[in-house]
């Protein structure tokens, strides 16, 4: 839906994975480490791979036994799939591993079985010098709403935005930047509806630090995900992203993209 100086979605994801470190553990005066490297979280009745890592020697031949209170876990030595439950919940994933010498090292972690996540994603936050604060109240009273909820939603800024606003502006957005409820993102630097499609790759790639830079300069906010306006974009945008390591996600990218990609599925844009 379209409404002053701000547009939303809705979008459903699942989380990149992650490992979990253990503490180093003392084993024959030598220090070795293990880690089970799983997903944050795992649908409801899908499956994952989990692996573990180490620093001990030929730790790959190392005897494992794997276990979890809720759901299955089938594995293979240092690798193992959890299948999750039919319920969300969570679930912790152990593992002893027993090295050449027959010393075990342990490690675990904890990770949620879920139905769906939902992000909010709000666009195209931009500087009205007709208001005081410098925010359309229609934004106003989105963040309100989100804060008094107790939620979360993440904010599409416009990077040129940085440019034109006033002190009120700067400190309205550093105050939603500090604020949990938020994160801002990378909307572009002029918000052209063709910023990011159609024109060179030296053009995408420094309007997308444009915005980075501003954003680290007048806010003090690295800027971890990317969406181009109108979600309009090209193979010169995957590329000029894929050289800005900060940027994590991108909403509605490219397969040929190593970032995060939360794909586009739905118009849901219509009364």
């Amino acid at each position: 839906m379209k409404i002053l100086g701000i547009t939303t979605y809705i979008l459903l994801i699942c989380l990149i994975s992650i490992g979990c470190v253990t503490e180093p553990i003392n084993s024959n005066h030598i220090e070795y480490t293990i880690s089970i490297s799983s997903p944050v979280s795992v649908r409801v009745s899908d499956s994952s791979r989990i692996i573990i890592k180490s620093n001990i020697p030929n730790y790959e031949r190392c005897s494992c036994i794997w276990s979890t209170e809720n759901g299955e876990i089938k594995s293979a030595g240092t690798e193992a799939i959890y299948y999750a439950p039919q319920e969300k919940g969570t679930a912790t994933i152990k593992v002893k591993l027993y090295d050449q010498q027959m010393n075990p090292h342990t490690d675990s972690v904890q990770i949620e079985i879920f139905k769906q996540y939902i992000i909010l994603k709000a666009d195209d936050m931009m500087f009205f010098d007709r208001y005081e604060s410098g925010i359309a109240p229609n934004w106003i009273k989105f963040i309100e709403y989100i804060s008094e909820l107790d939620i979360k939603a993440s904010i599409g800024l416009i990077g040129n935005s940085l440019d034109k606003g006033d002190s009120n502006y700067l400190e309205y957005l550093k105050t939603i930047a500090a604020d949990e409820h938020f994160e801002i993102w990378n909307h572009g630097y002029t918000h052209e509806y063709h910023e990011f499609l159609g024109t060179p790759y030296e053009y995408q790639k420094e309007h997308l630090l444009l915005a980075q830079n501003i954003a680290k300069d007048k806010l003090d906010v690295t800027l971890r995900a990317f969406g181009a306006p109108g979600d309009k974009s090209d193979i010169n945008t995957a590329k000029a992203l894929d050289e800005i390591l900060e940027i994590k996600v991108w909403f509605y990218g490219l397969d040929n993209s190593d970032k995060l990609n939360l794909k586009f599925y739905t118009h849901i844009e219509f009364p």
